[in-house]
C-alpha cells in the first residue's frame, strides 16, 4: 500500500471547536458548582491556574489521541457510509486495491471494528461537493463531503473529508469527478 497522506488541519476545525467547547463547559460547570456549593465566588486566580493546567493537560491528550487514531487506522480511509436504501450514517473503514474496497463496519462510531468485512467491486466514484446537513451533525461532521461510489453491488453513500476522497480517487486508479 502506498503511505497515506497527511489530513490538512483546515479539515480538523469542527473537531478542534468541538474538543474546545466541551474544555470550557466542563471548566464553567465546575466553577458554577464550586461556587454554588460554598456559597461564595471563586477567585478568578483560581481560573487563571485552572485554564492553562487544561490546556497544559489536554493539549498533549488530543496530540497523543490523534497520533494512537493514526496507528489503528493505518493506511485505511475512515468514512461515513449509508447503504442504498437507509438514511442513517454508519462509521467504518475503507481498505484500498486498484478497483476494490473492503469496509469494515465500526462499533457505535468508534474505532472498534465489528461485523463482517465486506468487498466491493469499484466501478466509479463521483464526489458531489455536498455537505451532510447539519441536523445530522450528531452523527456525521458537517464539514465532510458526500461522495457516491459506484460498486457491483449498488451505489454507496461516502461521507469524508475532501483529502480522503483525493487520496480514494488516487489509490482506486481513478481520476474521479465532481469538485
Amino acid at each position: 500500500m502506498p503511505p497515506r497522506d497527511r489530513q490538512p488541519l483546515r479539515e480538523q476545525r469542527f473537531r478542534f471547536l468541538t474538543i474546545a467547547i466541551a474544555g470550557a463547559v466542563g471548566i464553567t460547570i465546575v466553577y458554577v458548582v464550586q461556587a454554588i456549593g460554598h456559597h461564595r465566588p471563586i477567585s478568578p486566580i483560581a481560573l487563571l491556574i485552572a485554564v492553562p493546567f487544561a490546556l497544559v493537560i489536554g493539549v498533549p491528550g488530543i496530540l497523543i489521541g490523534q497520533r494512537i487514531g493514526r496507528g489503528i487506522v493505518g493506511d485505511r480511509i475512515e468514512v461515513a457510509f449509508r447503504e442504498p436504501g437507509t438514511t442513517k450514517w454508519r462509521h467504518g473503514r475503507l481498505t484500498i486495491s486498484p478497483g476494490q474496497v473492503t469496509l469494515e463496519r465500526y462499533r457505535w462510531q468508534v474505532r472498534i471494528p465489528s461485523g463482517d468485512r465486506r468487498e466491493y467491486g469499484v466501478t466509479g466514484l463521483d464526489d458531489t461537493g455536498q455537505r451532510p446537513s447539519l441536523r445530522q451533525i450528531m452523527s456525521v461532521n458537517p464539514q465532510l463531503h458526500i461522495a457516491v461510489l459506484h460498486t457491483t453491488a449498488g451505489d454507496l453513500e461516502l461521507a469524508a473529508f475532501p483529502s480522503r476522497i483525493t487520496e480514494l480517487q488516487r489509490r482506486l486508479g481513478e481520476p474521479g469527478t465532481g469538485s
